[in-house]
């Protein structure tokens, strides 16, 4: 369960010419996007994996696309490298690419990818609901025993935990995920000047990895059931 990708697609019903195909990419740090600049300007130049990049390139430099667009958390624009964490690329250039190549419709990828949030907690769907109410009393004692063992060797005196701030990462990410949705529908047409006039359109959904649901003593029991939830 080291890396999970899953992928949804939805149905056409509006013209290519009025509308764009809408792509959300959601998921941890390998969403994020992890392939460094230079490593992959040397891939591309080096003639044993050039062929490899080709298709990403104009002459000697990267593509940036006129018909498929990206926006993900601060940065937008045309399709191009660079739009993973700062200075890397992610797998939405290939993905952009190939929807891009298979519509005739533009194409707008939203990434909304943090590393190390689990489906489990950060990512969790409202769907899921919270963990038993038994699971949260031993996270806030822990919690709770951990502050105190820390003021005691350090002579402070932090205030404990609450169960309100137990309860508060649960959902946080899904959360920021579906705002970055609405907020992307709400001004695609500043962010984008070219598809002004044009009606969104929910294509698909991309989830991209588990990593995190690996660890802890519930996580990788509820991975199946949480994943569920979430699709």
């Amino acid at each position: 369960m080291g890396a999970a990708l899953a992928a949804v697609f939805l149905g056409a019903s509006v013209s290519a010419e009025e509308t764009v195909k809408v792509f959300l990419l959601a998921g941890q740090s390998n969403m994020e996007g992890k392939a460094d600049q230079k490593l992959i300007d040397h891939q591309a130049t080096d003639p044993k994996t050039a062929e490899l990049f080709k298709h990403l390139r104009t002459g000697d430099a990267w593509t940036v696309r006129d018909d498929a667009f990206i926006k993900f958390l601060g940065r937008h624009g045309g399709l191009t490298t660079g739009f993973g964490s700062p200075g890397k690329t992610g797998p939405e250039l290939e993905f952009g690419y190939m929807m891009a190549e298979k519509f005739d419709e533009p194409v707008l990828l939203i990434k909304a990818a943090w590393g190390g949030h689990s489906l489990y907690q950060k990512f969790r769907s409202p769907s899921a609901g919270m963990p038993s109410d038994e699971i949260l009393a031993a996270e806030l004692e822990n919690a709770q025993a951990k502050v105190k063992k820390d003021n005691e060797k350090s002579g402070k005196n932090d205030p404990l935990p609450t169960m309100e701030q137990i309860k508060e990462p649960y959902g946080m990410s899904y959360r920021n995920m579906m705002e970055e949705l609405e907020e992307t529908q709400a001004n695609y047409e500043t962010l984008f000047p070219a598809l002004k006039g044009k009606k969104l359109e929910l294509a698909g959904f991309v989830w991209f990895q588990g990593f995190n649901d690996m660890f802890g003593d519930h996580a990788p029991g509820e991975y199946a059931s949480n994943m569920k939830h979430f699709i």
